[in-house]
């Protein structure tokens, strides 16, 4: 039983250790110029759909 309790007070300090959280990324400039290169890219024609027989 002491084993047992010992394993898993290991257990939780190692996954306590592993949910940490991280500092939020300030990547938003990043990610406007991006969606905004998208939006003006051009469109790749897609070929019309093949007709059934």
């Amino acid at each position: 039983m002491k084993r047992e309790v010992k394993k898993l007070e290991i257990e939780v300090n190692k996954l306590k250790k592993q949910a940490k959280v991280q500092p939020p990324q300030n990547n938003r400039n990043n990610m406007v110029k991006k969606l905004e290169k998208e939006k003006t890219a051009p469109k790749i024609a897609s070929q019309p759909p093949k007709k059934q027989l």
